[in-house]
């Protein structure tokens, strides 16, 4: 029997990225403050493909909080350097979720891993809350490539 707090792996969402300027600190390679950056746009595009976006979550009374961040640092990446980002649910409770980002190059090397506990809360009270099921659903029915 499926473990029901595992997250089907068909709902991982990707996209590419250019390294732009922007991102580069004195040493030359991307600022780790900016892997955070991408690390949470990813999830925002990946919740709005899902059909939750900002309205939405608004309509529901839901947010998600930010509890932890894992991060490996694996490899340097550098201006025009051309970065793939996956993200997907790796598991649930009946109030967090557990999101992984990965950062990889073209050939697949990862550049950055992140492991990110969200807690989902009522809006209103941002007090812990019970995630919807439609939620839960919606992200298992995409998977954009």
């Amino acid at each position: 029997m499926e473990d029901p707090r595992v997250a089907p792996r068909s709902m991982r969402y990707r996209f590419e990225h250019t390294v732009d300027e922007r991102a580069i600190d004195a040493y030359g390679h991307v600022n780790n403050i900016v892997y955070i950056e991408w690390v949470l746009e990813a999830a925002s595009q990946h919740s709005r493909a899902a059909g939750w976006d900002e309205p939405r979550y608004l309509r529901e009374n839901g947010a998600w909080i930010i509890r932890r961040h894992e991060i490996d640092y694996l490899r340097q990446a550098r201006e025009g350097d051309s970065l793939v980002i996956e993200t997907w649910i790796e598991s649930y409770t009946r109030i967090t979720a557990l999101r992984v980002t990965e950062l990889r190059t073209p050939l697949g090397e990862v550049v950055c891993r992140c492991k990110t506990t969200w807690v989902y809360v009522a809006r209103d009270t941002l007090r812990p809350a019970r995630i919807p099921e439609s939620l839960r659903s919606d992200f298992e029915a995409i998977a954009v490539e």
